[in-house]
């Protein structure tokens, strides 16, 4: 009797091809880097420009700072919505949707220029944080069909997409100023242009990001026999927000890795965002001049941004705890750096912030990656969510903090602080030493219940 041994090469009936994931995540790739040139572009111009506005309004500083207050303000409050809603209908709803609020932030700035109303330009710039809500998740959708290997790269190619906005976004205040000379106050035109800009990277990653990243990745992992939930139903009260802020909490308590890649992403980006905003001001109450400053800033953005596709590789290569000690590391030395730096020293502040970004690269795109590369698919979108939340509302404490500490103490002091925080987490990561996955026992069944609940 012969027995029929069945080719186990033959696509099984109804199943996507094996190349499928490869060929989309191509697609998925390309449109999000497309969207995130456009999105850095016009969403770099908002912070320095909504500030002018209010003082040109107002005539306080103090008002002026509060304006940007709010756009950090905008992006933690749209950080978890914008996930849930992710998770519900896929990541082109997501993305598209806190586009769509920065681009209607971004409108409500300019209804307030012509009406010299400082609430709305306030409630105004609150909405445009909406759109760097969605710019954060713009990493994440990248990593949703990346095979286990590539999740650093896939991180490292869209970061690296944010060098158009860092270094042309600036350079075109003055040019988008003068759109309408005559027409529109002065610093207004700018958010015509942000409110059209992001009205079309909505557009773009709503119509063009098909089939969606993580639709698809959840039926990969069904497929395979991974418990993936449905998507959350639609629910009323108060208490929405604050569940997929727990449900995102629980996944990333339970998640050593997770938790640890959430704990470095926040260290650095938080440290980078607070010493970066004060260097300016610090360099020129030093005498340095306002094109030595540009170079400084220039210097810093490059740090964060160029190295972006190599620190993706590495993170593959040699796994996210290696960047994660070097970034802290480089991070430390930054401090010390502008530590010891005198405010009229361009050279000295200049490498201080080179390294404190190149640092920023080294550990957030590794906590990016390792983040979605610890986490199975059915309990990635709530702890990015809250992820995203936390990082956000550290990075606003020390944007608004960072004015307190020099006044009281000096830059120098703020340095001092920032080398401790850095140091701290430091020293925890190197005694604990690597470790690839999770220890504790993971209830995957019931964060899966808890997320349907929220």
């Amino acid at each position: 009797m012969t027995i029929s041994v069945p080719d186990v090469s033959e696509p099984v009936p109804g199943a996507a091809p094996p190349d499928t994931p490869l060929r989309v995540q191509r697609r998925v790739l390309r449109v999000l880097l497309a969207t995130q040139i456009l999105y850095s572009m016009v969403i770099a111009m908002s912070g320095p420009v909504v500030a002018l506005l209010a003082e040109r309004i107002t005539g306080s500083e103090t008002r002026a700072g509060i304006t940007q207050a709010a756009i950090f303000c905008g992006s933690v409050a749209c950080a978890v919505p914008l996930s849930a809603l992710s998770a519900r209908h896929g990541r082109r709803y997501g993305l598209a949707v806190g586009q769509l609020v920065g681009a209607l932030g971004a409108a409500t700035v300019v209804a307030g220029s012509l009406l010299h109303s400082f609430v709305l330009v306030v409630i105004g710039a609150f909405g445009t944080g909406g759109a760097i809500a969605a710019g954060f998740q713009i990493r994440f959708a990248a990593t949703d069909l990346a095979a286990d290997d590539r999740h650093g790269r896939a991180v490292g190619m869209v970061t690296w997409a944010s060098t158009a906005g860092g270094v042309l976004g600036p350079s075109l205040v003055g040019i988008t100023d003068r759109l309408v000379p005559g027409t529109f106050p002065e610093f207004t035109s700018p958010f015509l242009v942000i409110a059209a800009g992001l009205t079309g990277t909505a557009f773009l990653v709503y119509g063009l990001l098909r089939p969606d990243p993580l639709v698809l990745a959840r039926e990969l992992a069904a497929a395979r026999g991974e418990a993936v939930p449905a998507p959350p139903a639609k629910t009323k009260g108060k208490g929405k927000a604050g569940a997929g802020v727990r449900v995102g909490m629980r996944i990333l308590m339970r998640h050593r890795p997770a938790r640890r890649a959430m704990v470095v992403s926040t260290t650095v980006h938080a440290v980078m965002i607070t010493l970066m905003n004060m260097a300016s001001l610090h360099m020129h109450h030093g005498g340095v001049t306002v094109g030595l400053i540009g170079v400084a800033i220039s210097f810093h953005v490059a740090g964060m941004y160029l190295p972006s596709p190599l620190v993706g590789i590495l993170v593959d290569k040699y796994g996210a705890y290696r960047l994660f000690v070097s970034g802290l590391a480089l991070q430390f030395v930054a401090a010390g750096v502008l530590f010891a730096s005198p405010a009229g020293s361009a050279f000295g502040m200049g490498a201080g912030l080179l390294l404190l970004g190149v640092g920023w690269a080294a550990g957030f795109i590794a906590g990016s990656a390792a983040l979605s590369a610890s986490l199975p698919v059915a309990e990635r979108v709530p702890a990015q969510g809250a992820c995203d939340l936390i990082i956000q509302a550290a990075s606003s404490i020390g944007a608004l903090g960072a004015g307190l500490v020099v006044s009281l103490i000096s830059y120098a002091g703020l340095a001092a602080l920032g080398g401790v925080a850095v140091l701290a987490v430091l020293v925890r990561l190197v005694w604990t030493g690597p470790y690839a996955e999770a220890t504790a026992a993971d209830d995957t069944a019931d964060d899966i219940k808890e997320t349907q609940a929220s």
